[in-house]
């Protein structure tokens, strides 16, 4: 035996203490192995282990329950199909260049075909010697979290969109085409109330064919009328019509406590379901159109359905109890969405119905103050006839005598008196015209207010009404009035308005005063305000008809009164900032007192200076084709030794005026052919220094500046006397 070498009985006290350590280790990997089967057994995570080359070498029940009973042995990689990406990033474990656990999810084929998401928390295994033996991982199934979290980013981005009147019906398709890519239905529409029916509001997926049959759900008699059940709601066909009437029994393992209907097979289970369900008529069209699971969800808004959102396709079992319940979620949000637009939209409707009676309200106001204004020109037309005859009188009569008898003409001092009463008579026809004129010219209802003098509306409408009044009331009976105007200052106002107002205060007292009687008119300034007052000895008013008399269309005429009067009266003064006030009692009268605001400063008063001697001597041109009124003009201006060139027609004008030079151009403003403005502008084209005058015999019933362009300098009205047509002249050559 050589030294060093162990005898035999020390290699076998050796081998007998190396067989009890390993008698010992195999107890131990028994009771570890035992332990960690069954605590793995009883993790509800996936336990699996694999060795260098990627291959299972060990897997709790967990894992042979997922992958199946074969895994053992298998390379893990047959496992990640489509996934390689997700696999190699677990390379790192196996090179030992990270001994950290690293987490991946991927999609993975369970062992009956369905892919279920897995997330994987992976380390590896080393040995004593630091070396890397393998890798132990643990799997969890997070499809259901996965979905829920991607159901909540969905919902959250309908509630984002939910449907305004500013773009409902762009939304809700879009809504319409994410539930469908988001459930992967093959058709997915939506249902609105629209009337008495449900019709589709919209759909994707569905054939014309279908979305036309299905359209409505009411049922209709055999007269083409609308079905009603005893408490006269319309009637509802088919499942669609159930859900939305609420009819559903939660019982049945198709319908919801929320109200919902959903199939995953219509063919085997829609019969069970239309036996109980006799009292509907059950179209199934849906089966017979191939669509084996449907889903039907009601669109709530508080306690009403007002629509339902429809779910179609043609592969069965679609659906699952979490899925419904997530679209009934979806669907009260959209159905109060919807019914806020819907609202919104009949608001709208209203308000346009609403605007157009308004509008049709104020189209008859208006026809009725028409009305009423022409009443008025009616009443003072026979006074004003009467008045004018009378002024024309002496102008027929002393003219016709001068024309039969032209040996009068030789005594010129009665001659001369003749042509003076006949000049007065002719002027005294020119105001009469002009305060029919001033009355009733049209307005713009400019809103900006001018200076007025109201005493002069007062006095043109007492003129006019008097002899309205002198000829309507019987001889007998007089209507004797009593003026008094104060020294008040100008109001800020609208001339035309107040004129009306005077002239509808006027008519109302002389009605009140049938059997005759007094009417005062009075002006005086009280605290900044200038105030009107017309009061009559009439029969007065009584405390009921006092309180009605400003409201529209109440009137104690009968029917001689449209009941107009005194409201438009309120609404003038009520735009002037004025206050109206109306006092009466039966028997003793009326007095209307009218509040209003003077104008702040004096306003100032520009006047051109028009006396002198008569300008001669000038070469003026005159345009009308009126013989009668272009030779008149041309006489005054002959008496003054003018220059003159008349004309029939604005073309030949025109055409002289460019081959001679005029100091003054007078031109009528109503012409065939070429009128005065284009004669105005043509002239001012070719000399801007040359004024024009332009002649109207409607200058008093249109405010001058809708006459008066920037070509024109000044405005004459007819009829033309010498005086004023001096002063025209003059002012023309000094603008």
């Amino acid at each position: 035996m050589e030294n060093g070498d162990k005898s035999r009985q020390e290699l076998l006290e050796e081998l007998v203490k190396l067989q009890k350590e390993f008698s010992s280790l195999k107890k131990l990997h028994r009771s570890v192995s035992s332990r960690l089967n069954i605590l793995s057994s009883e993790d509800p995570d996936i336990v699996m282990e694999v060795d260098n080359n990627r291959v299972y070498t060990w897997a709790n029940d967990m894992g042979f329950d997922f992958f199946g009973d074969d895994v053992i042995g298998k390379e893990a990689s047959k496992y990640f199909e489509g996934e390689q990406e997700t696999y190699n990033k677990v390379k790192p474990l196996f090179n030992g260049k990270d001994d950290d656990i690293i987490y991946v999810e991927s999609w993975q084929r369970r062992r009956d075909g369905e892919k279920r998401l897995l997330a994987w928390w992976c380390r590896p295994l080393i040995d004593k010697k630091g070396n890397i033996t393998g890798a132990l991982s643990t799997a969890r199934d997070v499809t259901a979290y996965r979905v829920l979290e991607e159901r909540e980013r969905f919902a959250t981005r309908i509630f984002s969109q939910l449907p305004s009147k500013i773009n409902y019906r762009e939304t809700i398709q879009k809504i319409i085409s994410e539930l469908k890519d988001h459930t992967g239905c093959e058709a997915v529409s939506i249902r609105v109330k629209n009337n008495t029916d449900y019709p589709y509001y919209e759909a994707t997926g569905f054939s014309d064919y279908f979305i036309e049959t299905e359209r409505f759900l009411c049922v209709h008699a055999e007269g083409g009328g609308i079905v009603k059940d005893e408490n006269g709601v319309p009637v509802l066909e088919c499942m669609c019509g159930a859900v939305i009437r609420g009819k559903t029994d939660p019982s049945l393992p198709c319908f919801t406590e929320g109200g919902s209907f959903w199939m995953n097979s219509t063919t085997d289970s829609l019969p069970e379901v239309e036996a109980k369900f006799e009292a509907i008529n059950i179209r199934n069209h849906c089966n017979k159109e191939g669509y084996e699971s449907v889903a039907l969800i009601p669109l709530k808004a508080g306690n009403s359905i007002i629509g339902l959102l429809q779910f179609n396709d043609r592969r069965r079992d679609c659906f699952t109890e979490d899925l419904v319940e997530f679209l009934e979620r979806i669907a009260s949000s959209l159905g109060s969405a919807i019914a806020r637009v819907l609202a919104e939209e009949e608001l709208a409707s209203a308000n346009a119905r609403l605007s157009d009676a308004l509008a049709d309200l104020k189209e008859s106001q208006k026809q009725l103050v028409k009305h009423e204004r022409l009443s008025a020109v009616g009443r003072m037309a026979s006074g004003i006839a009467h008045d004018f005859n009378n002024t024309l009188m002496p102008i027929l009569a002393l003219s016709d005598l001068l024309v039969q008898e032209p040996s009068m003409l030789d005594d010129k001092a009665e001659t001369l008196l003749m042509m003076k009463q006949i000049h007065s008579a002719a002027k005294d026809a020119r105001h009469i015209i002009q305060n029919m004129r001033l009355m009733y010219k049209s307005d713009d209802k400019s809103p900006n207010h001018k200076p007025v003098e109201l005493n002069d509306v007062v006095s043109i409408a007492l003129g006019l009404a008097e002899s309205a009044w002198r000829k309507r009331i019987h001889a007998r009976t007089r209507i004797s009035s009593r003026v008094d105007l104060g020294v008040v200052p100008m109001v800020m106002g609208n001339e035309v308005e107040l004129r009306e107002v005077m002239m509808n205060l006027i008519f109302n007292a002389a009605d009140a005063m049938p059997d005759g009687g007094i009417l005062s008119v009075s002006t005086h300034l009280s605290h900044n305000f200038v105030i009107l007052e017309v009061k009559d000895s009439g029969k007065g008013m009584t405390k009921e008809e006092q309180e009605k008399c400003l409201e529209p269309f109440f009137t104690t005429k009968g029917a001689k009164g449209s009941g107009i009067g005194l409201s438009m009266v309120k609404g003038i003064v009520a735009s002037h900032n004025g206050k109206l006030e109306i006092k009466s009692k039966p028997g003793k009268g009326t007095s209307v007192r009218i509040s209003i605001p003077a104008c702040d400063d004096e306003v100032e008063q520009v006047e051109y200076d028009l006396e002198g001697e008569p300008i001669r001597g000038k070469r003026i041109m005159v345009v009308d084709d009126d013989e009668r009124s272009r030779e008149s003009i041309v006489s005054l201006l002959a008496v003054d030794s003018h220059a003159i060139d008349a004309f029939t027609n604005g073309s030949d004008a025109i055409e002289a005026f460019k081959k001679s030079n005029y100091d003054v151009v007078i031109t009528d403003l109503m012409m065939d052919g070429i009128d005065g403005h284009e004669v105005s502008a043509t002239v001012k084209e070719i000399n801007s220094d040359i004024p024009v005058v332009l002649v109207t015999g409607v200058g008093d019933q249109v405010s001058k500046e809708h006459i008066k362009t920037p070509d024109v300098d000044v405005v004459l009205t007819k009829p033309v006397s010498t005086e004023d047509l001096r002063n025209t002249v003059r002012h023309a050559l000094s603008v």
